[in-house]
């Protein structure tokens, strides 16, 4: 990855690598806070605004996307991650991961159906997951 960033023309330091490293490293979409708190278990001194930057850079340099699920809950996860669609809790904002096929195959049948060639797609189901639906019932 250090040997993309710097074909890339990116600026590399010490914290910065470390941001990058952390993020590559969670197997789940991060938000900003979520990794500021990853990296200060080993920058302690790494600003929240040194993580946003370096994410932004990341996702202009097409190494990961930004994900905004609605108002202040922006994510990001690496760009090369395979296709998948997304399950969005309204109450706690825990985002799950799907793939479907049958999905996949409606969507490429109305888009045919429709004579529309399509170059990309996002679905996203919002809701309340199994968790805040069983706390709810409490």
């Amino acid at each position: 990855m250090a040997a993309s960033l710097r074909d890339a023309g990116l600026r590399r330091s010490r914290v910065r690598d470390i941001v990058v490293e952390e993020f590559f490293a969670a197997a789940q979409h991060m938000s900003v806070e979520a990794l500021l708190d990853r990296v200060r278990k080993r920058a302690p001194e790494t600003g929240l605004s040194t993580v946003y930057r370096t994410l932004k850079v990341l996702v202009e340099h097409g190494f990961a996307a930004e994900r905004d699920f609605g108002g202040a809950h922006t994510l990001f996860e690496p760009a090369d991650t395979p296709h998948h669609d997304h399950a969005v809790c309204v109450a706690c904002g825990r985002v799950i991961e799907f793939e479907d096929d049958a999905l996949e195959a409606i969507q490429a049948r109305v888009a045919s159906s429709l004579g529309f060639e399509v170059t990309a797609h996002r679905l996203e189901l919002y809701g309340r997951c199994p968790s805040c639906r069983a706390h709810a019932a409490r």
